[in-house]
């Protein structure tokens, strides 16, 4: 989006003030631990195609920061110190993107088998309502346990981040015409009836929780 805007994010000044533990949770065969981080930095956009977008300056925020690891993992790794793959040994000098594979034996490593892995990042103001939403889970216990009996990598909390980046990839098929975007996401029937309505450009997007 930001290319088809010409908008650049200029960050500087980044200071974190403060780390703290707010949540410890058992889900499925995963650990989840919540992180409150406070900081503060001189955040700007700078459009060069749409000037009156331009906004920015210092900014004080808490966020907290979702991670998630398996209990068991596959293979102790070091995703963050060490630049080899956990599975087959070969060196992997960029891990970045939204699926980090590894070139050599196609394992993907992002899915917390070997490390923890950031799952979600969520503003202050909703995580209370994040927080509640996953007290649904009362609601459906049996189902849930169900999933956790067929399927022993199931995890609501990766299911919420699977949702959240399915919606993003939809939303973006849209904006920039390409259905491919949406096709790991989608049964061939969605995909085979997925046409975008008309051209969009997101400037700022944000997934936000609705609680009924």
């Amino acid at each position: 989006m930001m290319k088809e805007i010409e908008q650049e994010n200029i960050i500087s000044n980044t200071k974190i003030h403060d780390l703290k533990l707010i949540d410890v949770q058992v889900d499925g065969n995963y650990f989840v631990i919540d992180i409150a981080i406070h900081a503060s930095m001189n955040d700007r956009f700078v459009s060069k195609k749409y000037k009156n977008l331009n906004q920015g300056g210092i900014e004080d925020f808490v966020e907290i920061w979702i991670f998630v690891r398996k209990i068991q993992l596959s293979q102790q790794g070091d995703l963050y110190h060490n630049i080899h793959c956990p599975q087959c040994g070969a060196p992997n000098e960029n891990l970045e993107g939204e699926i980090a594979i590894c070139p050599y034996c196609k394992t993907i490593l992002n899915t917390g088998e070997f490390d923890w892995i950031l799952c979600e990042i969520t503003q202050a103001d909703d995580y209370p309502i994040a927080k509640k939403l996953s007290n649904l889970q009362s609601k459906f216990q049996k189902t849930i346990e169900d999933l956790y009996v067929r399927d022993p990598h199931f995890s609501v909390q990766l299911m919420e981040d699977k949702a959240s980046n399915a919606i993003t990839q939809i939303l973006i098929a849209e904006a920039l015409n390409d259905p491919k975007r949406i096709r790991r996401f989608s049964s061939d029937e969605f995909y085979n009836q997925f046409e975008p309505k008309k051209k969009l450009v997101f400037h700022r997007f944000y997934l936000n929780l609705c609680y009924p």
